[in-house]
């Protein structure tokens, strides 16, 4: 029987938040299998490198001792990443990204988290994230973005603009954490949009404020962010944009996307689905779903083709043809994939040749600094683009976003 448990190694984490994570208690006889549960659930706070446990025996008493040695490259984490694509026909994107993480400022665990993405996009966004509590079920996360962009966009996909986009706006989460794999949030968003389209013979310009209620919950098992091989990801996300927290246009928008994937041995077929729709409220142009851009209609450009309703499936077989050095990473990977989809303005109005066909070759390689991506996209009709990324970018980057409207 354990008479105790005790903590040794940890520094920055305060013992009681991983008391919190664990399911022995004294009193208890000791059970290898729930051990085991209690130590995957105490690395799961991401501040460790090792977890382990000595038994003890003192004076006919027993001391459960759970090692811990914290990360030595912490607390202050920086991610780089770099993305480029372009449609051979002269016209190319490039971005710089950088994500830096600051973790466990309180005895709660708060983080800060900052991502800036420079080069054809300037981005940047702050987030405050506060649990309330050492178990960190519930927590408030205050967050803070500015994005610029002025280049090419689409008003459909045959009409090329230019346009100068500007959207800065605050949003207060609240939200519950179940463990590792879900999470739930509910927040509200005010902010301000100005975009400027430049025409023949004049300009014209749109500014809006901002004010909407977001909800959000989202569920992930999947064991790897680059290539997955297990588990599955889902996300469900709704929008009401109303007058009442300062909105100049009134709308609902709700998105919803899902992967799965299947793995025997070195082959994984990755299935994918997303479908959004403005719930008969109209979206205004800057709030409109878009497709294009690596697997999201691989061989058309980034957000060229735009609606208030979306659908898109996709498919995507990829082969492991062989393993990395441990300190290098896990694996180089081969695959193609297709993909069906469109976005358009009403669904009861959609037609089978509505919808869009698409292809995608691709070479990657997830090593430990981020997963490094070689594509070709081809779309009906010639449309081809080419795609180098490298770094963790954001899983199925499909709802309406902050790119070229």
């Amino acid at each position: 029987m354990i008479a105790k448990i005790s903590f040794t190694g940890n520094q920055r984490v305060p013992a009681e938040a991983i008391r919190r994570r664990i399911q022995t208690r004294p009193g208890d006889f000791l059970d290898l299998q729930r051990l085991q549960e209690d130590l995957r659930r105490i690395y799961q706070i991401g501040e460790f490198q090792l977890v382990d446990y000595r038994i003890l025996h003192e004076n006919d008493r027993t001391t459960l001792d759970i090692e811990v040695k914290e990360k030595s490259w912490g607390p202050s984490y920086l991610r780089l990443g770099m993305r480029i694509e372009s449609n051979l026909d002269g016209e190319a994107l490039f971005l710089l990204n950088g994500l830096h993480r600051l973790s466990y400022l309180n005895r709660y665990g708060a983080e800060w988290r900052t991502f800036i993405s420079i080069g054809d996009v300037f981005d940047v966004q702050t987030e405050y994230y506060q649990p309330l509590g050492y178990a960190g079920r519930f927590f408030v996360s205050p967050h803070l973005r500015y994005f610029r962009d002025k280049g090419p966009a689409y008003i459909d996909p045959s009409t090329e603009i230019l346009v100068d986009n500007h959207r800065l706006f605050l949003q207060l989460d609240f939200g519950y954490r179940g463990g590792n794999n879900w999470q739930a949030r509910f927040g509200a968003q005010i902010g301000k949009l100005e975009n400027q389209i430049f025409l023949e013979p004049e300009d014209q310009k749109h500014d809006a404020d901002l004010g909407q209620w977001v909800g959000q919950i989202q569920f992930d098992h999947l064991d790897s962010v680059a290539f997955p091989r297990s588990g599955g990801f889902s996300e469900l996300r709704l929008d009401l944009s109303r007058a009442s927290l300062g909105a100049s246009e009134e709308f609902d928008r709700l998105f919803w996307t899902g992967m799965k994937p299947w793995t025997l041995g070195r082959n994984t077929l990755l299935g994918r689905i997303a479908l959004g729709t403005d719930l008969n409220s109209d979206l205004p142009t800057h709030e409109e779903f878009t497709l294009g851009g690596l697997l999201r209609l691989s061989g058309y450009e980034p957000d060229r083709l735009r609606g208030d309703n979306l659908i898109l499936a996709t498919l995507t077989y990829y082969h492991r043809v062989g393993t990395l050095p441990p300190f290098f990473g896990q694996g180089l990977f081969v695959g193609a994939g297709v993909e069906a989809g469109n976005a358009l303005p009403s669904v009861t109005d959609w037609q089978g040749s509505d919808f869009l066909v698409s292809g995608t070759a691709l070479v990657g390689l997830d090593s430990l600094l981020g997963p490094l991506y070689f594509a070709w996209g081809y779309a009906e009709g010639g449309h081809s683009t080419l795609y180098v990324t490298f770094g963790h970018i954001q899983r199925m980057n499909l709802c309406c976003g902050l790119s070229r409207h």
